[in-house]
């Protein structure tokens, strides 16, 4: 595991920042759908509410690999960190955090959360697009 650095942690805890999550099938189908949970819950650490995950979660059981972008504009601004997914949290202060703020946000109660364990970092922004930072 690798440590993001604190630009990326901070970018991944942006409300404002756009987030996806990439997921592989074992049949090497690729899953890419749009989490707005997606939050850094330490520096090794990317995690997001499971809601409506049924490709996501059954790839992410399936093969563990995930990568997670955050980005936003202007000026463009982002970092993809590629991980392994680690499991579901469904209980614990991690979980209850994740729930309350969907509880407020949409009114719905979540099924877990997802906790995948950073591998490597890149920039996706000016000037360093597609530069391995971790």
């Amino acid at each position: 595991m690798v440590k993001m650095p604190k630009e990326v942690v901070d970018l991944f805890n942006d409300p404002e920042a756009s987030k996806v999550i990439a997921t592989v099938a074992e049949d090497g189908e690729i899953n890419v759908a749009a989490k707005g949970t997606i939050s850094a819950v330490d520096d090794e650490t990317v995690a997001y509410a499971d809601i409506f995950s049924g490709k996501t979660r059954a790839n992410l059981e399936a093969t563990k690999k995930a990568a997670l972008l955050a980005f936003k504009n202007p000026p463009p601004a982002g970092y993809q960190v590629k991980g392994t997914f680690a499991g579901f949290e469904t209980s614990g202060p991690v979980y209850d955090k994740f729930a309350a703020l969907v509880k407020d946000l949409l009114n719905l109660d979540i099924n877990g959360v997802a906790m995948i364990k950073v591998n490597e970092v890149f920039s996706v922004g000016a000037p360093d697009f597609g530069k391995k930072i971790a």
